[in-house]
């Protein structure tokens, strides 16, 4: 869970949806997201499939959300206003392809890309957790089971590494 800038609002990563909680009237509604785990990207309100948000943070403007959606080993944001999901970075296998592992390169995003290897692709392997920087420009993202710890640039997607050596 993280805590809008002005403290007013949490949002609440729960069984492959995120939640809105108001903190003043306790009052508790949906986001995004479904409990069907599935990935498809650019979807509104609970069209949108996520396979275990493991990790959630948001932008000093209160506007976007920043998950790790760690089955599917991609990073993705959400536009709160409109409730819509959105690609940071990552490709490669998601939840329902059978797949287990993802492996490891540095590179960018790559929309609609579900096999791994490709050239330019940034794979991750069950991102487990992230934190953005405080001017908003990075992601720094745990990249659990390949041992390392990750940089994305949130414009473009593209990853370097910050520590661990996959082992």
């Amino acid at each position: 869970m993280v805590l809008s800038p002005d403290g007013g609002t949490m949002y609440l990563a729960e069984n492959n949806k995120i939640r809105i909680i108001n903190r003043s009237t306790a009052e508790v509604n949906a986001l995004i997201g479904n409990s069907v785990d599935n990935y498809q990207e650019a979807r509104t309100g609970t069209n949108a499939r996520f396979s275990d948000v493991s990790s959630i943070d948001i932008n000093s403007a209160g506007d976007t959300l920043y998950v790790t959606d760690r089955n599917n080993h991609r990073i993705r944001g959400i536009t709160i206003s409109t409730q819509t999901d959105f690609l940071i970075t990552g490709a490669g296998n998601n939840n329902d392809d059978g797949q287990t592992a993802n492996g490891y390169q540095e590179g960018a995003k790559c929309l609609n890309t579900f096999t791994t290897g490709v050239s330019g692709c940034a794979y991750f392997d069950n991102p487990s957790g992230l934190v953005i920087s405080p001017d908003d420009q990075y992601l720094y993202v745990a990249d659990t089971a390949n041992n390392r710890i990750r940089r994305v640039t949130i414009a473009t997607g593209a990853t370097s590494l910050i520590a661990g050596s996959g082992t």
